[in-house]
């Protein structure tokens, strides 16, 4: 997998933004608290374009590292969201939207480029250590498919102590640059490996005939003891049935039950259907266990 590396104070802005409007708690406290009233401001300006705000920031989060200017990345991330019809209404309240939480951003951390940079070297150097040997482990288990040929990944600003996310349509993901494992037994290049397993999931193929989010939160549980096995093949963490419960609750999936993926992954090694077909059927097995 070849990996293009990416760091953004732009993009570090947009993901504490989102983090605040998912409901997060951010360790950068003055930050939160700075973006407190134009994140309220978002919320309103959504409300009456009757759209989803964390959607928006989503979009907006992955355009930001385009070699476009920021009114043309804007523009991209309304289409995405609401159409090309709404561009014009939206453009210049997003565009200011975006310049007001970066000068709050830097306001708070005017060095962040500097230091950004000075967090990538570890963490592309342990990546370039072990990351391939662990996705190729990851590949024998789920097959070619699943997995993307390149991705981008975006190091952005460590607000929630240890974080990212996997934006699909873009082929990227945002990986928050942490100096240090948060958790001991769970190196961050495992973490990398997970948000990278999920990049394929708006194939028709693997979606089958799960709705698109049902897709997304379904292959990101499912993708946790794929990447925790293969992990512990190539010796960088322990057994699943210890490692996933840390997962977990260190990647924030809290909906997802550890001893239904432990039942539904001992499944799947047992019968190797497509990706798709495993999601399906861990989809399933959920359903009946709620009821």
């Amino acid at each position: 997998m070849d990996i293009r590396w990416l760091v953004s104070v732009d993009a570090s802005s947009l993901h504490a933004a989102r983090q605040v409007l998912r409901g997060g708690l951010l360790v950068d406290t003055v930050l939160a608290e700075k973006h407190s009233q134009p994140l309220d401001q978002l919320r309103s300006a959504d409300e009456a374009w009757q759209i989803d705000p964390i959607v928006l920031v989503e979009h907006l989060t992955a355009a930001s590292v385009e070699s476009s200017s920021c009114d043309q990345q804007v523009r991209l991330a309304i289409r995405k969201v609401a159409g090309e019809s709404s561009v014009p209404r939206m453009a210049a309240a997003v565009t200011g939207w975006i310049q007001q939480m970066l000068g709050i951003f830097l306001q708070v951390h005017p060095r962040a480029l500097e230091e950004l940079q000075l967090r990538s070297d570890p963490l592309r150097q342990q990546w370039d250590a072990r990351g391939p040997g662990l996705m190729a482990r990851l590949r024998s288990f789920l097959g070619p498919e699943p997995l993307v040929e390149s991705a981008d990944v975006i190091l952005v600003q460590p607000v929630m102590g240890g974080g990212g996310e996997a934006f699909v349509p873009y082929n990227r993901v945002s990986f928050e640059a942490v100096l240090a494992n948060p958790v001991d037994e769970l190196p961050e290049v495992i973490r990398l490996g997970w948000l990278l397993a999920q990049l394929q999931l708006d194939l028709p193929t693997i979606q089958g005939q799960l709705s698109r989010q049902r897709t997304l939160e379904v292959g990101a549980w499912a993708a946790v003891p794929a990447i925790l096995a293969a992990a512990h093949d190539v010796e960088l963490s322990g057994p699943v049935e210890i490692a996933l419960p840390k997962a977990l609750a260190a990647w924030r999936l809290p909906a997802a039950d550890a001893d239904t993926l432990l039942a539904w992954w001992e499944t799947y090694l047992a019968d190797c259907p497509p990706w798709g077909i495993g999601l399906a059927a861990l989809d399933q097995m959920r359903a009946e266990k709620q009821n």
